[in-house]
Protein backbone atom coordinates (compact mmCIF):
# COMPACT_ATOMS: atom_id res chain seq x y z
CA UNK A 1 0.00 0.00 0.00
CA UNK A 2 1.72 3.17 -1.04
CA UNK A 3 0.94 6.48 1.44
CA UNK A 4 0.89 9.51 -0.09
CA UNK A 5 -0.04 12.98 1.86
CA UNK A 6 -2.45 11.03 4.32
CA UNK A 7 -4.34 9.45 0.72
CA UNK A 8 -3.62 6.17 -0.56
CA UNK A 9 -3.30 4.73 -4.35
CA UNK A 10 -6.82 2.90 -5.04
CA UNK A 11 -4.47 0.04 -7.23
CA UNK A 12 -3.24 -2.72 -4.91
CA UNK A 13 -5.93 -1.26 -2.18
CA UNK A 14 -8.80 -1.10 -4.43
CA UNK A 15 -8.16 -5.08 -4.55
CA UNK A 16 -8.92 -5.92 -1.30
CA UNK A 17 -11.50 -3.48 -0.58
CA UNK A 18 -13.49 -5.22 -3.36
CA UNK A 19 -13.00 -8.71 -2.17
CA UNK A 20 -14.33 -7.21 1.63
CA UNK A 21 -16.97 -5.16 0.34
CA UNK A 22 -18.06 -8.86 -1.39
CA UNK A 23 -18.28 -10.47 1.93
CA UNK A 24 -21.63 -8.92 3.06
CA UNK A 25 -23.10 -10.37 -0.42
CA UNK A 26 -21.63 -13.63 -0.47
CA UNK A 27 -22.95 -13.74 3.38
CA UNK A 28 -26.39 -13.13 1.92
CA UNK A 29 -26.20 -15.52 -0.70
CA UNK A 30 -24.89 -18.50 1.87
CA UNK A 31 -28.16 -17.45 3.79
CA UNK A 32 -30.39 -17.69 1.25
CA UNK A 33 -29.24 -20.83 0.05
CA UNK A 34 -29.05 -22.42 3.57
CA UNK A 35 -32.50 -21.10 4.69
CA UNK A 36 -33.81 -23.04 1.28
CA UNK A 37 -32.43 -26.15 2.09
CA UNK A 38 -33.62 -26.39 5.39
CA UNK A 39 -37.07 -25.78 3.91
CA UNK A 40 -36.84 -28.41 1.79
CA UNK A 41 -35.27 -30.89 3.71
CA UNK A 42 -38.23 -30.08 6.83
CA UNK A 43 -41.38 -29.40 4.53
CA UNK A 44 -40.67 -28.60 0.82
CA UNK A 45 -39.79 -32.99 0.21
CA UNK A 46 -42.39 -33.75 2.69
CA UNK A 47 -44.77 -31.91 0.20
CA UNK A 48 -43.17 -33.34 -2.94
CA UNK A 49 -43.33 -37.00 -1.38
CA UNK A 50 -47.23 -36.19 -0.42
CA UNK A 51 -47.61 -35.59 -4.35
CA UNK A 52 -45.89 -38.37 -5.56
CA UNK A 53 -47.39 -40.81 -2.68
CA UNK A 54 -49.34 -43.95 -4.48
CA UNK A 55 -52.06 -44.33 -1.55
CA UNK A 56 -53.80 -41.94 0.60
CA UNK A 57 -51.94 -43.36 3.64
CA UNK A 58 -48.36 -42.76 2.66
CA UNK A 59 -49.80 -38.63 1.14
CA UNK A 60 -51.61 -38.27 4.71
CA UNK A 61 -48.29 -38.84 6.90
CA UNK A 62 -46.26 -36.58 4.45
CA UNK A 63 -48.75 -34.13 4.16
CA UNK A 64 -49.05 -33.85 8.14
CA UNK A 65 -45.25 -33.93 8.39
CA UNK A 66 -44.84 -30.88 6.49
CA UNK A 67 -47.72 -28.91 8.04
CA UNK A 68 -46.62 -29.94 11.59
CA UNK A 69 -43.56 -28.02 10.55
CA UNK A 70 -45.19 -24.83 9.28
CA UNK A 71 -47.23 -24.71 12.33
CA UNK A 72 -44.40 -24.76 14.73
CA UNK A 73 -42.37 -21.88 12.31
CA UNK A 74 -45.98 -19.91 12.43
CA UNK A 75 -45.99 -20.05 8.64
CA UNK A 76 -49.85 -20.03 8.75
CA UNK A 77 -50.63 -16.48 7.56
CA UNK A 78 -49.37 -13.50 6.17
CA UNK A 79 -47.47 -12.44 2.60
CA UNK A 80 -44.12 -13.35 1.54
CA UNK A 81 -44.60 -10.24 -0.69
CA UNK A 82 -42.65 -6.49 0.52
CA UNK A 83 -43.42 -3.89 -1.86
CA UNK A 84 -47.01 -5.45 -2.72
CA UNK A 85 -49.32 -8.25 -2.07
CA UNK A 86 -50.25 -10.67 -4.78
CA UNK A 87 -52.55 -13.58 -4.60
CA UNK A 88 -49.20 -16.12 -5.32
CA UNK A 89 -47.48 -14.69 -1.98
CA UNK A 90 -50.30 -15.35 0.23
CA UNK A 91 -49.25 -17.76 3.03
CA UNK A 92 -52.87 -18.43 4.50
CA UNK A 93 -54.82 -19.25 1.40
CA UNK A 94 -51.58 -21.77 0.93
CA UNK A 95 -51.52 -22.96 4.64
CA UNK A 96 -55.49 -23.43 4.56
CA UNK A 97 -55.22 -25.49 0.89
CA UNK A 98 -52.94 -28.05 2.65
CA UNK A 99 -54.99 -28.73 5.76
CA UNK A 100 -57.99 -29.09 3.60
CA UNK A 101 -56.29 -31.61 1.68
CA UNK A 102 -55.04 -33.00 5.11
CA UNK A 103 -58.76 -33.08 5.61
CA UNK A 104 -59.93 -34.61 2.32
CA UNK A 105 -57.33 -37.38 2.63
CA UNK A 106 -58.27 -38.44 6.67
CA UNK A 107 -62.22 -38.90 5.43
CA UNK A 108 -60.97 -41.29 3.29
CA UNK A 109 -61.96 -45.12 4.82
CA UNK A 110 -61.73 -48.23 3.95
CA UNK A 111 -65.59 -48.40 2.54
CA UNK A 112 -64.06 -45.77 0.30
CA UNK A 113 -63.58 -46.95 -3.89
CA UNK A 114 -60.44 -46.93 -5.20
CA UNK A 115 -61.83 -44.56 -7.78
CA UNK A 116 -62.65 -42.28 -5.10
CA UNK A 117 -59.06 -42.89 -3.30
CA UNK A 118 -57.78 -42.06 -6.97
CA UNK A 119 -59.17 -38.63 -7.30
CA UNK A 120 -58.12 -37.33 -3.75
CA UNK A 121 -54.71 -38.41 -5.02
CA UNK A 122 -54.76 -36.67 -8.30
CA UNK A 123 -56.55 -33.59 -6.58
CA UNK A 124 -53.95 -33.58 -3.89
CA UNK A 125 -51.44 -33.54 -6.51
CA UNK A 126 -52.94 -30.89 -8.65
CA UNK A 127 -52.71 -28.69 -5.27
CA UNK A 128 -49.15 -28.91 -4.30
CA UNK A 129 -47.42 -28.98 -7.82
CA UNK A 130 -46.94 -27.00 -10.61
CA UNK A 131 -46.38 -27.68 -14.27
CA UNK A 132 -43.90 -25.20 -15.94
CA UNK A 133 -41.48 -25.95 -19.11
CA UNK A 134 -39.19 -27.33 -16.89
CA UNK A 135 -41.12 -29.72 -15.43
CA UNK A 136 -43.02 -30.06 -11.66
CA UNK A 137 -42.71 -27.73 -9.28
CA UNK A 138 -43.57 -27.44 -5.89
CA UNK A 139 -46.18 -24.73 -5.34
CA UNK A 140 -45.68 -22.44 -2.40
CA UNK A 141 -45.16 -18.86 -2.04
CA UNK A 142 -42.02 -17.11 -3.30
CA UNK A 143 -39.41 -16.42 -0.51
CA UNK A 144 -41.21 -18.76 2.03
CA UNK A 145 -37.80 -20.51 3.33
CA UNK A 146 -36.77 -16.82 4.60
CA UNK A 147 -40.08 -15.85 5.67
CA UNK A 148 -40.60 -13.60 8.31
CA UNK A 149 -37.72 -12.30 7.29
CA UNK A 150 -38.05 -11.12 3.45
CA UNK A 151 -37.78 -7.12 4.32
CA UNK A 152 -34.34 -7.96 5.75
CA UNK A 153 -32.62 -9.70 3.16
CA UNK A 154 -33.77 -7.55 0.72
CA UNK A 155 -32.04 -4.93 2.25
CA UNK A 156 -29.11 -6.81 3.21
CA UNK A 157 -29.05 -7.82 -0.18
CA UNK A 158 -29.44 -4.21 -1.87
CA UNK A 159 -26.76 -3.16 0.92
CA UNK A 160 -24.16 -5.91 -0.47
CA UNK A 161 -24.68 -5.26 -4.21
CA UNK A 162 -24.03 -1.34 -3.33
CA UNK A 163 -20.53 -1.82 -1.68
CA UNK A 164 -19.56 -4.09 -4.54
CA UNK A 165 -20.63 -1.49 -6.66
CA UNK A 166 -18.62 0.90 -4.79
CA UNK A 167 -15.95 -0.88 -4.64
CA UNK A 168 -15.79 -1.93 -8.28
CA UNK A 169 -15.91 1.42 -8.81
CA UNK A 170 -12.66 2.05 -7.45
CA UNK A 171 -11.08 -0.71 -8.58
CA UNK A 172 -11.47 -0.17 -12.01
CA UNK A 173 -10.35 3.37 -11.32
CA UNK A 174 -7.03 2.29 -10.27
CA UNK A 175 -5.12 5.36 -10.51
CA UNK A 176 -7.68 7.35 -8.66
CA UNK A 177 -6.96 8.34 -5.05
CA UNK A 178 -9.45 7.69 -1.58
CA UNK A 179 -8.92 7.92 2.09
CA UNK A 180 -10.42 5.51 3.56
CA UNK A 181 -13.04 7.29 5.70
CA UNK A 182 -14.40 8.77 1.88
CA UNK A 183 -15.15 4.98 1.13
CA UNK A 184 -16.43 4.57 4.32
CA UNK A 185 -19.07 7.65 4.01
CA UNK A 186 -19.92 6.64 0.34
CA UNK A 187 -20.90 3.19 1.46
CA UNK A 188 -23.00 4.74 4.41
CA UNK A 189 -25.02 7.70 2.34
CA UNK A 190 -25.58 4.88 -0.38
CA UNK A 191 -26.33 2.21 2.21
CA UNK A 192 -29.42 4.29 3.69
CA UNK A 193 -30.43 5.90 0.73
CA UNK A 194 -30.98 2.44 -0.51
CA UNK A 195 -32.84 1.20 3.15
CA UNK A 196 -34.88 4.43 2.68
CA UNK A 197 -36.03 3.51 -0.63
CA UNK A 198 -37.13 0.41 0.52
CA UNK A 199 -38.51 1.35 3.04
CA UNK A 200 -40.44 3.71 1.25
CA UNK A 201 -41.55 1.59 -1.63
Amino acid sequence: MNYRRGRYSSGRSSSWILILCMVPLIGWAGARIYQSIIFDKDCGGYLKRAADANTVEMAEKQLQVALSYLEQHNLTQGYTSIIYNTPDEDIGFWYDNLRESLNELQNVNVESSQLERSNVLMKLRETLLDQTDQGDSLTKPEGIAIYPHNMIFMICGIFGLVMVGVAGLFFMRGNYTVTLIEIMIIIAILSILSVAIVIGL
